[in-house]
């Protein structure tokens, strides 16, 4: 994950999950947030452009046949609007100021490092002062318990739901309400959060 001013009024917002475990999958994931902030920061693109170039030099010499799933947004912090690429990741969840969460079924396209050349959809939100945006790995909402049953998006719902705190509230909730379901469970996955709370453009 990562979060970057790009200059004095955007920032560029991160989080993504490798496939494979070890040293091979650390050193890609690495790479592919290397490339992806040196593309935002050293160059005039789209973020469809973005993600295509990342995309390309990912795919070149990969030959353990990784690839990264991605959450990447600008968002122009003087209106709260956000440009994003979904690129298989996990649906992110939203709270509209005064509401629930919900999960916000955005537009998806394929992982990184899978084929060149491909063109990648973007989408955009709006956030308002008060709204939080929730990022996540799978290891989250793919958690089993001794049971066999899995926490998924309803549990992570239930999770956030339980305050309107601040970020770091809704992290530490989010985490202990899975180590809760687990019990003596194994976690079998990674876990990566990543909280975003806008507070207006005079904040």
């Amino acid at each position: 994950y990562d979060f970057f001013m790009i200059d004095d009024d955007h920032i560029a917002l991160v989080i993504g999950d490798v496939s494979g475990k070890g040293m091979s999958a650390a050193l890609f994931m690495m790479t592919a947030k290397t490339m992806l902030k040196d593309c935002v920061l050293f160059g005039n693109k789209s973020i469809q452009n973005i993600v295509r170039e990342v995309n390309d030099k990912l795919c070149e010499g990969n030959g353990a046949l990784l690839f990264v799933t991605l959450w990447f947004g600008i968002m122009k912090i003087s209106t709260g609007e956000i440009s994003y690429v979904n690129a298989g990741h996990q649906f992110p969840a939203l709270r509209r100021n005064g509401e629930k969460f919900k999960i916000f079924e955005d537009i998806h396209a394929r992982p990184l490092a899978i084929l060149p050349n491909l063109t990648f959809s973007s989408g955009e939100l709006k956030l308002d002062s008060g709204d939080v945006l929730f990022l996540y790995t799978d290891g989250v909402i793919e958690t089993y318990n001794q049971d066999d049953k899995l926490f998924g998006e309803d549990g992570l719902i239930e999770a956030l739901n339980i305050t309107s705190g601040n970020p770091e509230e809704l992290e530490a909730l989010v985490f202990n309400s899975i180590k809760e379901f687990r019990g003596k469970q194994s976690q079998s996955d990674d876990i990566t959060m990543l909280c975003i709370k806008y507070f207006g453009a005079n904040e």
